[in-house]
């Protein structure tokens, strides 16, 4: 009204003023449409919290929603609708929804966006009044902003985390570096900042503002020096093109204003092509709207039940080496467990609870093998015999090194085999053909991957007897001392 007022020539009659404001108020509830409809924390979190609400039993009267929506503590609702608030203003009206079903899910986001809607029609004539009363000057700061505010009142927190409002100590430190919102866009947001409070009414207030005046927020991004199109040089090899910059900027202004980044990312790109950004943002919002559903209810996972006295005396026994109460050791076996699972036995210690805890993991295949082979990678560098007793009564030395990698110790098996897979599992180029003799070699060979230097290398250092081949290469040498020693005789 003000800028027809000011137009030479024209004369506004009230019927003219009355269509203009019309025009106003439609386009801003439009927006305020579509940011309802395209946050992921009004629409989506608004049909999901009336999901868990109703405990999957749709369709449902509205008035058991309703009456639901009014004792509930907030624990079952997302987004928005975690004020307690705006669940007991939806809760009364909901009857212009009627059932509550998958159909009805438009109509439920559209009566949330009702109440919101009225919740920001207040902040914006409290605004209205105070904008008055702000300083006029290109950016004020906080404490100025706070001096205008009715007397008693503390800002809340939407004026204290206004990220516009505190621009302005940049603003001040250098004007070029960072320059000021336009005067008018600039003092309907801090009046707004200022009355909106806090909750998801105030983050509504302040988008919609946003959007209204998007045009001018995206020059004041472009105005900002880091959002100009560099020039071309050695440190900048491939500058940005002003679509570019316009989109990027586009992209900014349209996420403060609380829309996810594909949809902001959406709107940039079609922007820079020339289309309106309202009107593609009703667009999207009008595909949301026609996708919108009740979401399947998931109950939630039941909280474990506080151990009673007494039951954690099994596994603390465990841990102890499997000692009973009285100190004595359990010499019986353990019974199977009921369905077929195998209980580990008490004398198995701590490693048995491990075994236990770690059954689909492949951690207890390591368990195992540190059961075989009690032993660190330290111990094993350093050396060290360790051996099994066979099934005849032998003790069987096993080699160190490479050579006794998959060696079994006695009777037992390397982790990871069965008695079938060790000993009757065919082994592809080997002439026994058994698992068993992978690493062993034949006759003068050696085991695969080995060279006659490393694999002498492997039984020098354990000590072990060399291979055929070996014995064979001495003989000749051994000759001559044989001779001369028949000779002495």
């Amino acid at each position: 009204l003000k800028v027809c007022s000011s137009l030479p020539r024209l004369a506004v009659h009230r019927g003219c003023a009355s269509a203009l404001f019309y025009s106003w108020f439609r386009c801003s509830r439009e927006m305020l449409s579509s940011i309802v409809w395209l946050s992921p924390s009004i629409a989506p979190a608004v049909l999901k919290s009336c999901s868990n609400l109703l405990k999957g039993e749709v369709p449902s009267p509205s008035d058991r929603l309703a009456s639901c929506l009014k004792a509930s503590d907030g624990a079952s609702c997302e987004g928005a609708l975690n004020d307690a608030g705006l669940r007991v203003a939806l809760a009364g009206g909901l009857k212009a929804v009627g059932e509550i079903s998958d159909g009805a899910a438009g109509a439920l986001v559209e009566a949330f966006g009702g109440v919101l809607e009225a919740q920001v029609k207040e902040i914006r004539a409290k605004a209205a009044k105070l904008e008055k009363a702000l300083p006029k000057k290109a950016m004020p700061f906080f404490s100025e902003v706070v001096a205008t505010l009715p007397k008693g009142e503390q800002p809340g927190q939407a004026l204290r985390t206004d990220w516009i409002l505190w621009q302005a100590m940049g603003h001040g430190y250098d004007a070029k570096a960072l320059p000021a919102l336009t005067e008018k866009v600039l003092r309907d947001r801090i009046a707004v900042a200022a009355c909106a409070g806090e909750g998801p009414a105030a983050d509504c207030a302040l988008a919609l503002q946003i959007l209204e005046n998007v045009d001018a927020y995206i020059a004041w991004e472009l105005s900002i020096p880091g959002s100009h199109v560099p020039k071309k040089s050695n440190e900048v090899v491939q500058p940005f093109a002003e679509k570019q910059a316009k989109e990027a900027a586009t992209r900014r202004v349209l996420m403060h204003a609380g829309l996810p980044a594909e949809v902001a990312s959406q709107v940039a790109t079609k922007a820079v092509l020339g289309m309106d950004v309202a009107q593609t943002l009703k667009e999207l919002a009008a595909e949301a709207k026609k996708a919108a559903v009740l979401p399947m209810y998931v109950a939630p996972v039941a909280a474990k039940e506080p151990m009673k006295k007494g039951e954690g005396k099994a596994d603390k026994a465990d841990a102890d080496g499997g000692k009973k109460e009285g100190g004595k050791k359990d010499k019986g076996g353990a019974a199977p467990a009921k369905g077929g699972a195998a209980v580990v036995p008490a004398g198995a210690g701590a490693l048995g609870s491990f075994y236990a805890a770690t059954a689909t993991q492949e951690l207890q295949w390591a368990l195992l093998a540190y059961q075989i082979r009690p032993r660190t990678s330290l111990s094993a560098a350093a050396g060290g015999s360790s051996g099994g007793v066979a099934s005849n009564g032998v003790v069987a030395e096993r080699p160190q090194g490479f050579a006794g990698t998959w060696a079994p110790m006695g009777d037992g098996m390397p982790p990871g085999h069965t008695q079938y897979s060790w000993n009757h599992a065919k082994v592809a180029g080997m002439s026994e053909a058994v698992f068993a003799t992978t690493w062993t070699p034949e006759g003068a060979g050696m085991p695969p991957g080995h060279t006659p230097y490393s694999w002498e290398k492997v039984l020098g250092a354990t000590g072990a007897s060399a291979p055929a081949s070996s014995s064979k290469a001495a003989a000749p040498a051994a000759a001559p001392k044989a001779e001369k020693a028949a000779a002495a005789a």
